[in-house]
């Protein structure tokens, strides 16, 4: 397992997550289940990547830990990086 404030890339495509049966509600909908659902609906899905930050524990009301708080100028230099290799906001 990743330690906490370690920042998680991941590349989202329609035909991924196989295993998942389509979610019966929007509760229960993945990242995946969406990409798909898009697809079903408008013939195609732009690439998705998604980008998460692993924590150690979530409770309501829980506020950012120092090992995050300390993580977030790296993820968010990776964030800008990931906007930048595609043309994205202000890296046109």
């Amino acid at each position: 397992m990743r330690a906490p404030g370690t920042c998680v890339v991941t590349t989202v495509s329609p035909d991924g997550d196989p295993g998942q049966d389509a979610p019966r509600t929007s509760h229960h909908c993945t990242p995946w289940s969406l990409a798909r659902l898009a697809r079903d609906l408008y013939g195609s899905v732009a690439p998705i990547t998604l980008v998460g930050v692993r924590v150690a524990t979530t409770e309501a009301g829980d506020a950012l830990t120092p090992g995050i708080t300390a993580a977030l100028p790296a993820i968010t230099e990776r964030v800008r990086g990931l906007l930048a290799a595609v043309g994205g906001p202000g890296h046109t």
